[in-house]
């Protein structure tokens, strides 16, 4: 781990968490907010959602898809496999 306490450029060089931007994944499972994880109803529930309360960020992780990202996304383009969440 790097020790940037006294760096003096280390906050306008961007810090996504200092500038409330989102903060992607998987740093967003380990800040200390919470987060929810919601599954589309069905037994084919191509869907699970994970919304965060930091940045109210959101990612979409799509069961069983081969879909390609349309474009870059700060979380990411998640792509399941497999059974949902039983």
């Amino acid at each position: 781990m790097v020790d940037v306490s006294n760096d003096k450029t280390w906050h306008a060089l961007g810090d996504p968490e200092m500038k409330c931007y989102m903060p992607g994944v998987p740093r967003a499972n380990y800040l200390p907010y919470p987060f929810r994880i919601v599954q589309s109803a069905g037994a084919s529930s191509p869907y699970i959602l994970i919304s965060y309360e930091f940045a109210s960020a959101t990612r979409i992780i799509r069961m069983n898809s081969k879909d390609e990202a349309p474009i870059p996304a700060w979380m990411g383009w998640s792509r399941g496999r497999g059974r949902a969440i039983p």
